[in-house]
């Protein structure tokens, strides 16, 4: 009799919020964005990757929105992600604009930062509706998150 060995798939997902009262240099940009989140893997010294986030990660997730529902207005919706097509992102390539395209969130403190340079990739914290007192950062993984629109507030 052959063993037969069955491979469970985890679905894996992202997930659309909106995000306010965060910042990611010393100047606090009054905006409000609407981002899709993915956990964030570094993969080298200077590059980082957004993968899907697995069902428990989502989990999790949606509780961190519920306990800070200033940082995430609206409404949110998760969408199944594709493995592949995953995006790479270097870290010290400078952004076009005055604003990110991607943020990260983690309780890493050694990626925050007070760079007055604005990169693609941009280290960020949420913060008080005043924008000054910081929130604690409580997943245990890191997200990154692709600012899809924007709007200066």
């Amino acid at each position: 009799m052959k063993n037969l060995a069955i491979k469970i798939l985890s679905i894996m997902y992202s997930i659309n919020t909106q995000l306010a009262y965060f910042k990611y240099s010393p100047d606090p940009k009054r905006m409000l964005a609407n981002i899709t989140w993915f956990k964030s893997v570094l993969i080298s010294d200077l590059q980082v990757q957004g993968v899907p986030l697995k069902d428990f990660e989502i989990e999790e997730f949606k509780s961190f929105i519920e306990l800070n529902k200033s940082n995430f207005p609206g409404q949110y919706f998760t969408q199944q992600a594709k493995e592949e097509g995953r995006n790479i992102f270097d870290l010290n390539s400078l952004s076009a604009s005055l604003f990110p395209c991607c943020i990260i969130l983690s309780g890493n403190n050694a990626l925050q930062s007070s760079c007055d340079i604005i990169y693609k990739v941009m280290p960020a914290v949420l913060t008080d509706e005043n924008y000054i007192l910081q929130k604690a950062y409580g997943l245990s993984f890191d997200l990154l998150g692709r600012i899809q629109i924007y709007k200066i507030n």
